[in-house]
């Protein structure tokens, strides 16, 4: 990407099956450190060929958001929540959430965790909590009255409080 960013081809192919490429691609043709066409196709036969360029202006809107969504749903240095995936916080996404403040200069981190908390809320379809702990009590109030015959797994509820800032932290300052 810092190639082609450098050199400015008129048309690059990047031969990848990543998804942070891809992420990384589009957050580099947004911000126009690429100008000229660049597709990138999975080593494994038979899949398609992307057009980031076309990609990035289909989804203008969420483009701006989608590397911090993908690095607080985890990724190599942050963890993941049990049952989110990156499909679940595109959708998120979509529907006009926002992470501006992650990763952003000169946010300190209680405005961060105040809207990476709204987020993975709406991720856990918990939208009308405040806190992590309330929206792991609702959860798992709802889940004891519907079921009888198994026990409650503890990862499917949403992080405490507690747990949740030490994993928002690294996703900001990386």
């Amino acid at each position: 990407m810092q190639q082609i960013a450098y050199v400015q081809p008129q048309n690059a192919l990047v031969i990848a099956d990543d998804s942070d490429v891809f992420l990384l691609l589009m957050h580099y043709s947004y911000i126009r450190a690429i100008t000229g066409k660049v597709y990138m196709a999975s080593p494994i036969e038979g899949r398609a060929v992307l057009d980031i360029c076309a990609a990035t202006k289909n989804h203008h809107d969420i483009v701006p958001h989608l590397l911090a969504a993908h690095g607080l749903t985890g990724c190599d240095t942050v963890g993941t929540y049990f049952g989110i995936g990156k499909g679940g916080a595109l959708n998120i996404l979509l529907k006009g959430y926002s992470l501006s403040h992650l990763g952003a200069e000169g946010k300190c981190l209680q405005e961060v965790l105040s809207q990476c908390t709204e987020f993975i809320l709406a991720c856990y379809s918990q939208s009308k909590c405040q806190t992590m702990n309330e929206a792991r009590h609702r959860a798992r109030a709802s889940k004891v009255s519907r079921s009888t015959a198994s026990a409650l797994k503890l990862p499917s509820l949403p992080p405490t409080d507690e747990a949740f800032c030490p994993n928002v932290a690294p996703a900001h300052f990386q």
